[in-house]
């Protein structure tokens, strides 16, 4: 069963088909159409979601609850500060505790995968999204952050989290490669970091001379509105960063990305449809 299927349960007919849909075209189901081999996914077992506590009053904390305020950047911050900072046992922090904080950084890491998959079914109505990835043959054995089927596309999202100087052109090397392995329509890295506006322009510029599907990347544009404070990098047509640093709600950025590249293929689809003649197809036409 898909890993999703355990925040999803069957509360009521949406939850159902939900869990019908994130089971039908489960991420595993789906690579394996396509070719790939020896699919495996995480378990909400590795990650925070799993070792919540009771509440004060002994109800149960909700997984659910917990990522829509995981969302929030904010809250993000509190969180991974008292993950980086050796909790003790049973802590509490912002409301919650913790029954086991074993692995603790590595159950962040893996939290902030699942919230990327949880926000495209529970948001974008993605028929199905895993995390934790892992895919025979893969690039450097690397693992998948996120693969989400949006109506047999998919989108693969990879995030860095913490400090930024820790993120090296080796690992945006290693992105741009899975990306190649896994051809999505596209490739999203979150950069999710504490920094000033702007000071993501010089983490851009490292994919500059890079290869991604035989071409060298020549240079980056940074794409924004004039009324969003939502910002994000073309590495490639199909190929973008997003920075979480000035609006850190992951859901606002990832529905700008979406929209962008939902764009950009409507644009290209138009003009090449002016390009083509119905006597390219084998048919006859005058005009009138």
């Amino acid at each position: 069963m898909a890993a999703l299927n355990d925040i999803f349960r069957l509360k009521n007919l949406e939850s159902s088909i939900y869990n019908d849909s994130i089971e039908v075209f489960s991420i595993p189901r789906t690579l394996a159409q396509r070719g790939f081999l020896n699919i495996t996914e995480a378990s909400i077992n590795q990650t925070m979601c799993s070792v919540l506590d009771t509440d004060e009053l002994g109800n149960d904390k909700d997984s659910k609850e917990f990522l829509l305020r995981f969302n929030e950047k904010e809250f993000r911050k509190i969180i991974r500060n008292w993950v980086y900072k050796m909790p003790q046992a049973f802590s509490t922090i912002a409301g919650y505790s913790f029954l086991d904080i074993a692995n603790i950084e590595s159950r962040y890491t893996k939290t902030v995968e699942l919230l990327i998959a949880f926000l495209c079914i529970n948001d974008l109505k993605a028929l199905s999204a895993s995390f934790g990835v892992d895919i025979d043959g893969s690039p450097n054995g690397g693992d998948f952050d996120c693969i989400a089927n949006f109506q047999n596309t998919l989108y693969h999202f990879e995030v860095k989290s913490g400090n930024i100087q820790n993120v090296s052109e080796k690992d945006f090397e290693n992105f741009l490669l899975r990306h190649e392995f896994l051809s999505p329509t596209a490739s999203f890295m979150f950069l999710d970091y504490e920094g000033r506006d702007d000071k993501l322009d010089s983490v851009a510029r490292k994919f500059i001379g890079q290869t991604v599907n035989g071409f060298q990347i020549p240079n980056i544009k940074k794409v924004y509105k004039n009324n969003s404070t939502n910002k994000l990098y073309l590495i490639n047509n199909d190929v973008i960063l997003i920075d979480l640093s000035n609006k850190g709600n992951v859901l606002d950025n990832l529905r700008f990305a979406m929209q962008y590249v939902h764009k950009y293929d409507a644009f290209t689809k138009h003009s090449v449809s002016q390009l083509i003649k119905p006597e390219h197809l084998g048919y006859n036409s005058k005009t009138i």
